[in-house]
């Protein structure tokens, strides 16, 4: 997920290092994709979990909000921290927004209020199609699904194969090989993205058109 922000800002002429971030989420996806971002150089500025929300603008002290998690189970009230609702971390100012929680949280009831200019979607189905509609009108850049989450998706594959092959790869070895990968798949869907369609259409366009490939190549048609 940080890998596909970083080329699709660095795509749009804009830079990572020191881009604020806002983060709805704070489990497995949304703790480590904020932890690597911050690694390359953005700013985290706002967090999210079940119970609440914390802001910083000038950016999060991760470790000390990490540490507040292990004690208390939640982001709510780390030090140094403003406190929010946990829905308000969508609407918070920043230009980056991470939403990694339940399907559907950017929808007509809020999407006029969301005000980054890039959403990634680390999870399945957090923009409904009409916010989605709007989103684009707005020209508001969004990485769907299908391709912020396959990263994760690839790394698993990774260990399928090694686990068959009776071969263990370093995780250096794995870190390289899923940066190369998921930087031509961005690649490959900017360069369908510019006949005229969206990040999210293109991605699906490439991966409709893969399964019918292998579904013809397989003899099934």
């Amino acid at each position: 997920m940080a890998l596909e922000t970083r080329e699709v800002l660095a795509a749009r002429d804009r830079d990572l290092e020191g881009a604020r971030v806002a983060v709805q989420g704070y489990g497995n996806v949304g703790r480590f994709a904020a932890w690597f971002l911050s690694e390359m150089g953005a700013k985290i500025v706002a967090l999210s979990d079940v119970r609440g929300g914390v802001l910083r603008p000038d950016g999060l002290d991760l470790g000390s909000v990490d540490q507040h998690f292990a004690d208390t189970g939640s982001v709510v009230e780390a030090p140094g921290t403003w406190a929010l609702d946990g829905g308000q971390v969508l609407e918070v100012e920043c230009d980056v927004l991470i939403p990694t929680a339940i399907g559907g949280v950017i929808s007509g009831d809020n999407v006029e209020a969301i005000q980054a200019p890039f959403i990634v979607e680390g999870a399945n189905g957090l923009i409904t199609p009409y916010a989605d509609s709007l989103l684009g009108e707005r020209g508001v850049v969004t990485i769907s699904d299908i391709l912020a989450n396959a990263g994760g998706v690839l790394v698993s594959y990774f260990e399928w194969s090694q686990n068959v092959q009776q071969y263990s790869r370093t995780e250096d070895h794995v870190y390289r090989e899923m940066e190369r990968h998921m930087v031509a798949s961005v690649s490959e869907v900017e360069r369908r993205a510019a006949d005229g369609i969206s990040l999210r259409d293109a991605a699906f366009v490439i991966g409709v058109e893969r399964v019918a490939e292998a579904i013809e190549m397989r003899g099934f048609v």
